[in-house]
């Protein structure tokens, strides 16, 4: 109970030390990204305060720079956002960035992890005053979950000849849902990404638990969605649950953008040029289309009739 009181103090310090952090981290982020840079003039800059207060300029905001972050040519787009800043300083300052959504996630887990020991140290104290037999089940089960926590690791940033390499999608998906992605997660992300470029038709089977709806299925619509048109068919009892998981992920104002929509058909409906404006609209937005088993059977049915 004593090491565990032990570890409930240090992560207890450890968020408060973090998030303290976050404030000043964001702050010296965004000032450096709206700001001029070091070769522009006292009047460029001056120029740029002015219209930013004015609302002519785009306001930068935490969110555009890990959208930023993701796209191929992110320092470019930050640099036409504000002309005053070099191609240096656009790629450094988004690497900056990536570290301000590092700590904001590392500070996230940190305070599940927190919460968890809270419970096992009430669980322990409960423990101790009844001295129940056979009490310590649940307490044993809460120190494997909270050590499996604790030894957590970046399963997506892999250590290279003195650097660290990763992939700015993931990363922002951490950033937004507050997940620290599992090292079968990531593997299997990077097995199904590399199939579907090829052509391959695959099969995975996942159990409950594992994040098939709320990891795996967003994060291939994130991954996929640039290329081609990503369809994902759910059971009709599972519909409004992965329609709400989707919309909560890529909907709002957050880093991650993406049209989510619903497809529903029957035999007997007619194909309309309505229908076919809002599939091509569809794959102009990369949007994630999402419909059930018999839309989708009822719709190639109807296509083989035509």
């Amino acid at each position: 109970a004593l090491l565990v009181k032990k570890l409930v103090d240090g992560l207890a310090q450890k968020v408060e030390r973090d998030s303290a952090a976050i404030e000043d981290a964001v702050t010296a982020l965004l000032r450096r990204a709206s700001e001029g840079g070091e070769k522009a003039s006292e009047v460029a800059c001056r120029a740029r305060e002015m219209c930013l207060s004015a609302d002519i300029e785009i306001v930068i905001s935490l969110e555009l720079l890990s959208c930023l972050l993701m796209a191929p040519d992110g320092e470019q787009q930050l640099c036409r956002l504000n002309p005053l800043l070099s191609p240096e300083e656009g790629f450094a300052i988004l690497q900056q960035a990536a570290g301000v959504l590092l700590l904001v996630n590392r500070t996230a887990h940190a305070a599940r992890a927190l919460s968890l020991a809270e419970r096992l140290q009430a669980e322990l104290e409960t423990q101790g005053a009844v001295g129940a037999a056979g009490a310590g089940a649940e307490a044993g089960v809460l120190a494997e979950q909270l050590a499996a926590m604790l030894a957590v690791s970046r399963a997506h940033v892999t250590p290279i000849e003195g650097r660290h390499i990763y992939d700015p999608r993931l990363l922002a998906f951490e950033f937004s849902t507050g997940f620290v992605l599992r090292p079968q997660q990531v593997e299997l992300l990077a097995k199904l990404s590399a199939d579907a470029a090829e052509g391959r038709s695959v099969c995975h089977q996942m159990l409950m638990g594992e994040g098939k709806t709320t990891v795996i299925s967003p994060l291939l619509a994130l991954l996929l969605g640039n290329d081609s048109l990503v369809i994902q068919i759910v059971p009709a009892q599972l519909l409004a649950f992965a329609l709400s998981v989707l919309r909560a992920c890529f909907g709002g104002a957050g880093a991650l953008r993406k049209p989510t929509w619903t497809f529903a058909f029957d035999r007997r409906q007619p194909i309309t040029a309505e229908l076919v404006n809002k599939v091509q609209t569809a794959v102009l937005e990369h949007a994630v289309v999402l419909g059930t088993p018999a839309a989708f059977k009822a719709f190639m049915l109807k296509f083989a009739e035509l």
